[in-house]
């Protein structure tokens, strides 16, 4: 079978994966407001974005190398019944 590319669509998944977990960027966006309103680090919203996005690169990249791993078929057994029709053609 042939492949579509080297990263199959590890992109459109990852912008979709992110769309669908964005609930868990709020401690970011939080602390990126918190960084506007009082005197703390702007370091601290972007680790947590960061992270975010990282993990949730993760999880992708790993369920895509498994979708990769399961489409090779098995290799073909050698017939090793006596009484199989295969070998009383002989």
């Amino acid at each position: 079978m042939r492949k579509a590319g080297n990263n199959n669509g590890l992109i459109l998944c990852l912008f979709i994966n992110l769309l669908l977990s964005l609930k868990w960027s709020i401690p970011g966006i939080i602390l990126l407001i918190l960084h506007f309103v009082t005197d703390i680090s702007i370091w601290w919203g972007i680790g947590a974005l960061g992270l975010w996005i990282a993990l949730t690169w993760l999880g992708t990249a790993f369920f895509s190398w498994l979708a990769s791993k399961g489409n090779e078929p098995d290799p073909q057994l050698e017939d090793k019944n006596p009484y199989s029709q295969r070998n009383s053609r002989k």
